[in-house]
């Protein structure tokens, strides 16, 4: 469950994980506004995904000047978005931590971004945050993206709780995925998306999570980012490959095969993937997505699929 804040005055601490890939351009804005987060005591925990730009001197530079952030020794092979965020998960010190969070390397926090996530996991009493974002552009352009719709029985095994870099989880939830992740890596070898993970990992383990429908960062928007906002034809348009080419399909069983909690019969029809078990999906896609317009793109996507 969530961490409980011991006294009146108390500030709780926050270690924020932040990886780093060829970030040099962003990475200083996206610190300063970590070091303004109010109402919280913040450490900051860097690991570098072999950066060719100067990234990683950047960071050690920055480190120098402010004792609250630690950067990783350079990786010895590329890990992906992933596998770095996993790397920092295992590497960090978590003993005397009330909170976790993920961190891009782009973005902007809002000054009470922390401050405002721990106090809804208080008072929900949940594992876990996540919140809604402002997606902005170069020239100007912002579009909020909404992830805080009601939650369904089974969405965590189709979708993350929202962009990874608004995650804030409590340290026994960060502790107990931490165990994992040490003592049996291989597991997760393949995992594309650690937030979809880390969602997944609560609720399957019986956790509350909260999805704010209040942006709290601001999520650039460039032609470097690894995954960025889906939107538009672009998006639809990935969003489709993902699942014809049976990646979707692969990642699903692959989360919903490490920890044996998901209903016999879903996981038997997701798993042979017949047109009956099709149709069967596509008439429960209610309960795999949370938003309607997402859970009537999943139901024809899985309808099409039979007609092809």
């Amino acid at each position: 469950m969530s961490t409980t804040v011991p006294s009146e005055g108390y500030l709780p601490h926050v270690l924020v994980l932040l990886a780093t890939y060829n970030g040099v351009r962003w990475l200083p804005d996206q610190l300063e506004t970590l070091l303004a987060q109010q109402g919280v005591r913040i450490s900051i925990l860097i690991s570098d995904d072999g950066s060719s730009d100067g990234t990683l001197q950047v960071a050690a530079d920055l480190a120098l000047r402010h004792p609250c952030i630690e950067v990783l020794p350079p990786s010895e092979v590329r890990l992906g978005a992933a596998g770095n965020f996993f790397r920092l998960l295992r590497s960090a010190a978590l003993d005397h931590i009330d909170y976790v969070a993920l961190c891009d390397q782009d973005d902007l926090w809002l000054p009470g971004r922390l401050a405002g996530a721990i106090a809804q996991i208080e008072e929900q009493d949940a594992a876990g945050y996540s919140s809604d974002a402002l997606a902005f552009w170069p020239d100007g352009r912002e579009r909020r993206l909404k992830k805080a719709s009601p939650q369904r029985s089974l969405d965590f095994l189709f979708e993350p709780a929202g962009p990874g870099c608004t995650y804030v989880v409590g340290a026994a939830l960060a502790r107990s995925l931490q165990q994992e992740l040490r003592r049996e890596p291989e597991r997760f070898a393949g995992i594309g998306y650690h937030d979809w993970l880390i969602y997944a990992y609560a609720r399957l383990h019986g956790q509350r999570w909260v999805i704010d429908p209040a942006p709290t960062v601001r999520y650039r928007q460039h032609s470097s980012n690894e995954l960025g906002a889906n939107f538009g034809l672009a998006g639809i348009r990935r969003r489709w490959g993902r699942l014809t080419s049976g990646w979707f399909r692969g990642q699903v069983l692959q989360i919903a095969n490490l920890w044996p909690r998901v209903p016999r019969d879903f996981l038997l029809r997701l798993t042979r993937l017949r047109w009956k078990d099709r149709l069967w999906l596509a008439a429960r896609a209610r309960h795999l997505r949370r938003r309607p317009r997402d859970q009537l793109a999943l139901a024809l996507m899985l309808i099409l699929q039979i007609l092809r």
